[in-house]
């Protein structure tokens, strides 16, 4: 487990490398380091806290491993990620919790598994460069 804040405003942090031993990332684990560019997220995650990534304002890519074994992805979890600019959830999640990726201005593609059954409030709020959506592919 990597715990609550514990990289949190590692503003000079570009690179992360999350062994398989991981299997959940606290609150605020990674928020505001905004030199963070990508993650790759081992198959070993199965929840992702909320404001996991909150304000990585340089982050561009995600990348969950297959396969995934991640069930939740909390409240703004991604949010304010200002450069990121495609998602594609894992098909383990059920629901995309409130303002998960709120705020992610450059965010133009995201795709959504058919096992996502409820996307919460505000979930892709404000995300003003989205042109390509695709639903249960």
């Amino acid at each position: 487990m990597i715990d609550d804040y514990v990289f949190s405003n590692c503003s000079l942090l570009t690179k992360i490398v999350i062994p398989s031993s991981v299997t959940h990332i606290r609150g605020y684990a990674f928020s505001y380091c905004t030199s963070l560019t990508k993650i790759t997220i081992p198959s070993s995650v199965t929840e992702i806290s909320y404001h996991a990534f909150y304000q990585c304002t340089s982050l561009k890519e995600v990348e969950f491993e297959a396969p995934s074994s991640l069930t939740k992805m909390g409240e703004n979890c991604f949010s304010e990620c200002a450069s990121l600019i495609k998602i594609s959830i894992p098909s383990s999640i059920a629901a995309i919790e409130r303002r998960c990726f709120s705020d992610c201005t450059s965010l133009t593609q995201v795709i959504i598994p058919s096992s996502v059954k409820e996307i919460k409030d505000n979930a892709f709020y404000n995300c003003s460069s989205l042109v390509e959506l695709s639903l249960h592919p």
